[in-house]
């Protein structure tokens, strides 16, 4: 049955380039005279690995390539980052083609994880580029599965990944290899600290010395990591208040970190030039969306970015804007608990004004990665010239952290939660993107959830708060979905430790 484990690696740029350019791609995957190995990892390639195009000016995951070209054979290869690569892509083709690989897939994960243990107890192999792009291929894995090796195997490998990085700031002269490593590893671990309620290790300084420091994706990355952390300050303080009288001038302080946060975001935003803004192109009535749950658009507008790079970065900073809105809605709430309705303090009003406008923008933009359906003949050139890009998994992916902030929002409405989470759905069985799954069964609202359980601690005391806001959310969720991996998440999420 594994025969084709000693089939000989095609895998050559040429070969490569043969499939992408055919306009029906499955004829080579299905081919039946094409090795299994050489379709899993160029059905891989052809859904991650971007090369600049028009609409999309930076590559993602090249940096695969030139580890797997020097293979001949993925399943018997001795290098941790070919490994990895090799159990992303046999996981990844299993959600979308061949179910039966995916035990094989996980097979190559326990494979891949030797071998990148080996090379961190290896002194001269621990801090090569090669390891910490194995990590994050590893972090991949866990996002592409959903339903993860470990329970919390992706926070795991976002948090090794993250270590690996601190400790090589020994090697003070990164390859430009290195540096787009060091930037991924941050980015990881950004998401990973608002998902998980946690600081980010080493401070926001320290994370922001790779990369470039004063265009976009930059300024978004410092924003969101100190996002991440008023938002761990947050989560901890409310972890252990005694109560107002206790505790108000704490929850003050952090209010006005918050808002002043807050009041940067809007200035920068101010600040744009014409490149990085976008423009409304198209405007969609509710009566010409016949299934709410299919549609390519939700009612409303549609916009346009110059670059998809740009359209990830306003996604990455709207998310995290969320986020920090919830937290000075939260704050404002505990601090006129229980005499005032937090809901009409001016503090609460813009920051809930905001978060709805900025669902709406995520809204807007998800066609730009998702397509528009049978309305891209309508938009004109710029509706199809992204039509090949929209075929990818990579696009998926790039809008799924955005997409889950907008299902566990208060301030989307019914019919914007239920279109996000099916778009979520969309990702996870016609995208092969499954973590997407997982997101899209979470019935949450942020912040209100938060601020009940925070009253309720005052009342009951802070672990019977806890454990009731958890059971709450349990008995929300279908019994299929109530699993350790989601109970996990659940918990890391609303910072009930």
């Amino acid at each position: 049955m594994d025969s084709w484990k000693h089939q000989k690696l095609h895998l050559n740029p040429s070969y490569c380039q043969s499939f992408r350019s055919q306009k029906k791609p499955l004829l080579f995957y299905n081919n039946p005279t094409t090795p299994l190995e050489s379709q899993v990892v160029c059905f891989f390639i052809d859904n991650f690995v971007l090369k600049p195009t028009v609409g999309s000016s930076r590559s993602f995951m090249e940096f695969i390539l030139p580890a797997l070209l020097n293979e001949t054979s993925l399943s018997s290869t001795s290098s941790p980052l070919a490994s990895a690569v090799f159990a992303v892509a046999l996981a990844f083709f299993g959600n979308c083609k061949s179910k039966s690989l995916r035990s094989t897939a996980s097979k190559h994960y326990v494979t891949a994880i030797h071998q990148l243990n080996k090379a961190l107890q290896d002194p001269d192999r621990a801090f090569e580029d090669e390891t910490l792009a194995a990590i994050l291929m590893m972090a991949l894995f866990e996002v592409i599965t959903g339903s993860a090796a470990q329970p919390n195997g992706w926070n795991s490998h976002a948090n090794g990944a993250s270590a690996l990085v601190q400790m090589r700031e020994q090697k003070k002269s990164l390859s430009p290899f290195g540096r787009i490593l060091h930037v991924m590893a941050r980015g990881q671990m950004t998401v990973n600290c608002l998902m998980t309620s946690t600081s980010p290790q080493l401070g926001v300084d320290w994370w922001m010395q790779f990369g470039s420091k004063d265009d976009l994706p930059a300024l978004v990355a410092r924003f969101s990591l100190e996002v991440a952390q008023v938002h761990a300050d947050v989560c901890h303080i409310f972890s252990s208040a005694k109560g107002v009288d206790y505790d108000r001038s704490d929850v003050m302080q952090l209010l006005d970190a918050a808002q002043a946060l807050e009041l940067e975001f809007t200035k920068w935003e101010e600040s744009l030039t014409s490149i990085w803004r976008f423009n409304t192109v198209a405007w969609i009535d509710r009566s010409e969306v016949e299934d709410l749950e299919t549609s390519n658009v939700f009612p409303g507008k549609v916009d346009e970015y110059v670059d998809i790079s740009i359209a990830m970065a306003w996604n990455s900073m709207r998310a995290s804007r969320i986020m920090l809105c919830g937290d000075i809605i939260r704050c404002t709430a505990w601090l006129h608990s229980p005499a005032l309705d937090y809901q009409v303090a001016p503090e609460c009003s813009t920051a809930i004004q905001h978060s709805k406008e900025m669902i709406e923008d995520i809204i807007a933009s998800v066609p730009l990665f998702l397509g528009y359906g049978s309305r891209s003949g309508s938009l004109g050139d710029w509706g199809s010239s992204l039509q090949s890009l929209h075929q990818k998994s990579a696009m998926g992916l790039f809008i799924t952290w955005p997409l889950f902030i907008t299902t566990v929002s208060d301030f989307s409405t019914d019919e914007q939660k239920l279109w996000s989470r099916r778009r979520l759905h969309y990702l996870a069985t016609e995208k092969g993107i499954h973590q997407a799954s997982l997101y899209s069964a979470l019935d949450i609202g942020l912040p209100s959830l938060l601020i009940d359980r925070d009253r309720n601690s005052e009342a009951v005391g802070r672990d019977l708060a806890n454990s009731q806001c958890l059971e709450t959310v349990m008995k929300g969720l279908d019994v299929k979905q109530q699993s350790k991996t989601v109970q996990i998440v659940i918990r890391d999420l609303l910072g009930l430790r």
